[in-house]
């Protein structure tokens, strides 16, 4: 027994003193906080508690978020300090806590300035887009789209929101700016661009619209509009869109009312424009000079215009299952001339044929194509709004469209910029959300 014990216990000793060796050894990291949301804009302190037992440091990807130290040892505990956002729009800083190959971040997301009533009125919306590049073939700059496309389409978009063209429109008081920072605050390399390899490059994008899983290749719908570009399987289809929502007690016509104040967290879908990659390097039409039925600038246009808040400028019954097109105000604008659209169509296609094709059209023969018959005036006109189909410029807002636009953006969700005081609590977990998307 006795030399049983001489030599169990030198390698009971050799046994626990290496555990106790590789214990010491292991680092280990762990913050007590990983995302602070909605931190005022008049700035804040944040404390955070660390749990380590070695040596870390601490970085900021931003200047205005930093800390009261950059290094400690063990359990420790640090300040954020958040300062004054004069901006008025949120932004976004990541602080990281590192030791021996161990990160822990913590994401730090501030409010804008407050604007009054009558700020936001005249206010002059900068909105961030983000284009999610969602491609098979990083070789195919179609999937694949070339960098400076980017800054092309959102440039010429903004001809038709500020009214730089040569046409009769209004001013909206706003453009799109491409992000120059991830939702983590970090500086992107391509101004406007997130690139993700996916493994089919062709999908339905009604389906896709509508599936949750998608939700993984958006931004902070509060802070972005992300505008999906991807191939799409269904014909004849260049871009398609959701609608934004107003929240209880505002109400906006035509658009579904929320009892609660929804967050991108909250989404059961991907709330976003998708435009058909297919047609990404099309041609630009240009005013009595040049048209292209597929025009993504237009097209680009019009899906942004869905989804802050406007409709077709046709006539389009809520029930299109039941055949009959009415002529209803169905845009609620009304200094958008309502048309039937199945009406044109027909009118449009004899027409086409009496000409021998447009092709063999002249100038003034062709121009014809561009007349609206106002079903309810009987007047005939060429609106050539933005939110047309068929053969038109589209290149022009009405002012009925501004306003609502502008409601929109002052008072609605998921689009980013200042907003109107809100009185409806958050939602918490996943919502019912009443999804509708146009085309």
């Amino acid at each position: 027994m006795k030399t049983r014990l001489i030599f169990l216990l030198p390698l009971l000793w050799v046994l626990t003193g290496c555990s106790d060796s590789e214990s010491s050894d292991t680092a280990t990291l762990k913050v007590s906080e990983t995302s602070f949301k909605n931190i005022s804009a008049n700035g804040e302190t944040i404390t955070v508690n660390i749990q380590s037992n070695h040596k870390w440091n601490i970085s900021s990807n931003n200047s205005w978020c930093t800390t009261d130290i950059t290094s400690g040892e063990n359990n420790g505990k640090i300040r954020i300090e958040v300062n004054k956002n004069s901006e008025a729009y949120a932004r976004a800083a990541t602080i990281t806590v590192e030791t021996d190959g161990q990160q822990e971040k913590v994401s730090v997301i501030q409010n804008g300035k407050q604007l009054s009533v009558e700020e936001i009125e005249n206010h002059h919306y900068k909105i961030p887009v983000v284009f999610q590049v969602l491609y098979k073939d990083p070789n195919n700059t179609t999937q694949n789209m070339r960098a400076s496309r980017a800054s092309d389409l959102i440039v010429a978009c903004n001809k038709y929101y500020q009214n730089l063209l040569e046409s009769a429109s209004v001013d909206m008081n706003l453009e799109f700016v491409l992000a120059t920072r991830d939702p983590e605050g970090n500086i992107l390399q391509e101004a406007g661009i997130n690139r993700t390899q996916i493994n089919e490059a062709t999908m339905d994008c009604e389906k896709f619209m509508e599936n949750k899983d998608n939700l993984k290749y958006l931004w902070d719908t509060d802070r972005y509009i992300n505008i999906m570009l991807y191939t799409f399987s269904n014909e004849n289809i260049l871009g398609i869109s959701h609608l934004p929502y107003t929240i209880a007690p505002d109400k906006l016509d035509g658009l579904n009312q929320l009892d609660f104040l929804p967050e991108h967290s909250n989404l059961t879908y991907p709330h976003c424009v998708s435009i058909n990659n297919k047609y990404i390097y099309s041609s630009a039409s240009i005013e009595n000079r040049t048209y292209n039925s597929v025009d993504v600038i237009p097209t680009i246009a019009h899906e942004l215009g869905h989804y802050l808040g406007l409709f077709h400028a046709f006539s389009e019954p809520e029930n299109k299952e039941t055949g009959i097109n009415t002529c209803i105000d169905s845009d609620y604008c009304d200094d958008t001339p309502t048309y039937d659209r199945d009406a044109y169509i027909t009118w449009m296609s004899d027409y086409i044929i009496s000409k021998n094709g447009i092709t063999n059209m002249s100038q003034s023969e062709f121009n014809k194509l561009f007349e609206r018959l106002d079903c309810v005036s009987e007047t005939v006109s060429i609106p050539n709004n933005i939110m047309d189909y068929d053969i038109s410029w589209l290149n022009r807002f009405t002012n009925d469209q501004r306003n609502r636009v502008r409601h929109m953006l002052a008072r609605g969700v998921l689009i980013p910029g200042p907003k109107e005081t809100r009185v409806s609590t958050r939602a918490t977990g996943p919502q019912n959300f009443p999804m509708r998307m146009i085309k």
